[in-house]
C-alpha cells in the first residue's frame, strides 16, 4: 500500500508540468491570435484610407482648367488651400499648396473622393468635443439649410497635409464666403473655436 501511494504521488507530480505547459501554450496561442487580429485590423483601416486617395496626389493643379472648382484658405500664411472640383460627376476634396500668393497653379498634396451629385461640401464643421480640429463634411444638397449633421466627414491634418476620415458626430454650418477678404482661414477659425471652449 505504501508503495502504491508513493507511485500515485509520483504520477501526480509528473502530470503537473505538462498540464501547466499546455495552459501556457494555449495562452500564447490566444495572445498571438489577438495580436494578428489587431495587426490585420490596422492594415485594413490603412488600406481603406488609401483606397479613398485620388490619383491627383502629387500632380500640379490649375483651377482655371477645372470643373466645379471652389477653394477656401486652409493655412494662408503657408499658401495652403482646401479645394473641391468635379471629376466624372463626383467631387474630389484636395489640399493645394501654391508656390506663392497669386500663383495660378498649385501642387496637390492630398486628395480624396468625396461626394456625388446629391451631396455638397460644408467647410465649416465642428466636433463639440474637439473644437480645435479642422473638419469638413458631406451634406445633402437639397433645400436651404443653416445647420446640418454630416453624412460623412473628414479631418484635415495640417502637419502631415492629409485628409483623414473622421468618424465622430459633427455639425456643419452653412456659411457664405462672399464679401471682403478678412485674411482668416480654416486654421484660424479652428483656433477661435478652441479658445472659446
Amino acid at each position: 500500500m505504501r508503495t502504491g501511494h508513493e507511485h500515485r504521488a509520483i504520477i501526480h507530480h509528473r502530470a503537473g508540468p505538462p498540464h501547466s505547459t499546455t495552459l501556457g501554450l494555449t495562452r500564447m496561442r490566444w495572445q498571438a491570435q489577438l495580436l494578428c487580429f489587431l495587426v490585420l485590423l490596422d492594415v485594413r483601416s490603412s488600406l481603406a484610407d488609401d483606397q479613398q486617395r485620388h490619383g491627383l496626389v502629387g500632380t500640379q493643379f490649375c483651377p482655371q482648367a477645372a470643373t466645379g472648382y471652389f477653394s477656401v484658405g486652409l493655412v494662408r500664411q503657408e499658401n495652403l488651400y482646401l479645394a473641391t472640383q468635379k471629376v466624372s460627376n463626383n467631387g474630389v476634396l484636395m489640399i493645394l499648396r501654391y508656390s506663392a500668393s497669386g500663383a495660378t497653379c498649385g501642387n496637390v498634396l492630398d486628395a480624396v473622393d468625396m461626394f456625388s451629385k446629391q451631396r455638397i461640401v460644408a467647410f465649416s464643421c465642428a466636433d463639440p468635443g474637439h473644437p480645435g480640429l479642422i473638419i469638413v463634411g458631406e451634406v445633402a444638397a437639397q433645400g436651404y439649410w443653416e445647420v446640418r449633421k454630416t453624412n460623412r466627414s473628414w479631418r484635415v491634418d495640417t502637419e502631415q497635409n492629409r485628409i483623414l476620415p473622421y468618424l465622430h458626430p459633427v455639425t456643419c454650418q452653412n456659411i457664405g464666403y462672399a464679401g471682403a477678404d478678412d485674411g482668416e482661414d480654416l486654421a484660424s477659425w479652428a483656433r477661435k473655436r478652441a479658445n472659446k471652449k
